[in-house]
């Protein structure tokens, strides 16, 4: 499962623990209970999940672990995933009402990719669309710190956390379980460097050293992003904020990770105190994809639309041509200067780049949608597949286990009658009821155990059995 295929970490080890232990709990749940309403995300939203507004501002709230996907599973285990970051960042600009972003962050970091790329997309819209600010009153670490970081005005409580700079990789041995099974796996490479680190072997000098120098270089641009976030050096970063180290408060300040100790209440009222109320912003509509696996994106028109104030009206509901008289105004004298004639007539330069701004925006909405369909066609073949082997499995599976349930019955003296009827349920139940009575009747491990003159002797039901004989062959001669 995606939500799983985490390679390398950049949060605190109780992120990685707090993350892990979410996901397990929630399948053990979904396996128990299967609950509808986890499979699927099909509620109608006008915002992204992560998105709300207090008044002109924009507050992306970004609780829990971090991934790297927009999995219906986050929202149950306390993640959120960078694309989700994303499209509430994406809705966020392009929000007319939304004068100023702020960054709610309550997270002790989590997976290195899709970090770099999201912390990028803060800045972009910082620098080109409208600002963006951070907060946090309990935790913006390793990860969360890159978010944090990319922001133009950062701020913390006094007693909140910033830093954790670093990256880890959590190698997991199975080799003991493995041997405890009776399972000796065997590993053939192509190459000395292909599966290092597979939890089927024992962690090598080589697999370490090149796991060692994986996170020695990620680790490097995670200190460049935030030495170029804070305007320092990277030996700065590297020296002074890095190593893992997590900064409390008013030391983080003093450090440079954060602007100033506050409130929530206090910093928000900053920026909206902030806020130029001459910048309306653009006037695009959220016309964002939907649909699972899809990131977010601002294009280069938008972009460019978006910094310039583009008056683009939304799709929906077109303006007016230029041109046009309104229904209830005069009709306008006309001009008695021909060249005000040609002045007239001649297009407006920023209606021009407003109509190719929207075009360009519905042809890559066009090809996205397009591709979104293609990999969601590829991902219904792949469960498909999926599912028909599992219930091939399945059927295999049952062949045992009443193979089993039969042979427990005939050993205590029952017989298989109605196995075929019992549900794969009943199976289990039946097989776990016949196993306790059978340890509780042969002790020491079944009928081998027993004294050879015991062997000799007819069973009770086969003592059972010639007795009716007898009985109905004496009525007979009657």
């Amino acid at each position: 499962m995606e939500i799983l295929d985490i390679k390398q970490w950049a949060g605190t080890d109780e992120s990685f623990a707090q993350y892990m232990l979410g996901v397990r709990t929630f399948l053990a749940q979904l396996g128990a209970e299967k609950h509808a309403d986890y499979l699927s995300d099909n509620s109608p939203r006008d915002m992204p999940r992560l998105l709300s507004k207090h008044g002109s501002v924009g507050v992306i709230t970004i609780a829990g672990s971090l991934n790297n996907t927009d999995s219906w599973m986050n929202r149950y285990i306390g993640a959120v995933g960078y694309p989700e970051i994303r499209q509430a960042l994406v809705h966020a600009a392009k929000d007319s009402d939304i004068k100023a972003i702020v960054l709610d962050i309550k997270s002790g970091g989590g997976a290195v990719s899709g970090m770099v790329d999201t912390a990028e997309l803060v800045k972009r819209v910082d620098k080109d669309v409208k600002p963006v600010y951070s907060y946090t009153d309990s935790m913006a670490a390793s990860a969360g710190y890159a978010l944090f970081s990319s922001a133009r005005g950062r701020a913390m409580s006094r007693t909140a956390e910033v830093g954790s700079i670093g990256v880890l990789v959590v190698h997991k041995e199975m080799t003991k379980m493995l041997e405890d099974e009776g399972i000796t796996p065997t590993v053939i490479r192509s190459g000395k460097y292909k599966a290092l680190g597979n939890p089927y072997e024992k962690l090598s000098d080589l697999a370490a050293e090149v796991l060692k120098e994986s996170v020695d270089a990620t680790a490097e641009i995670f200190e460049e992003l935030v030495a170029d976030n804070l305007g320092v050096a990277q030996s700065v970063v590297h020296n002074k904020m890095g190593q893992g180290k997590v900064f409390m408060g008013q030391e983080a300040v003093d450090l440079g990770l954060a602007e100033e100790t506050t409130n929530f209440d206090a910093f928000m009222s900053k920026v909206m105190g902030g806020i130029d109320a001459a910048n309306t912003g653009s006037k695009y509509g959220s016309n964002l994809r939907k649909g699972p696996h899809v990131k977010a994106a601002l294009t280069e028109s938008d972009i460019a639309a978006l910094a310039a104030g583009a008056a683009a009206q939304d799709l929906d509901n077109p303006a007016p041509a230029a041109d046009a008289p309104a229904a209830d105004a005069p009709a306008a004298e006309a001009p008695a200067d021909p060249a005000a004639d040609a002045a007239v007539d001649t297009p407006a330069p920023a209606a021009d780049a407003a109509t190719s701004a929207q075009l360009d925006l519905l042809k890559a909405q066009l090809a996205d949608a397009n591709k979104a369909l293609m990999a969601n066609a590829v991902e219904l073949a792949q469960a498909k597949a999926s599912a028909e082997k599992f219930e091939a499995s399945l059927a295999g599976l049952r062949t045992v286990a009443l193979a089993a349930v039969g042979n427990l019955r005939i050993a205590l003296g029952g017989s298989r009658d109605g196995l075929e009827a019992l549900t794969h349920e009943q199976i289990v139940a039946e097989h776990t009821n016949l196993d306790a009575q059978f340890k509780t009747k042969f002790k020491a491990g079944g009928v081998a155990v027993r004294s050879a003159a015991a062997a000799e002797q007819p069973s009770t039901a086969v003592n059972e059995t010639l007795r009716r004989a007898r009985i109905q062959a004496t009525r007979q001669r009657k």
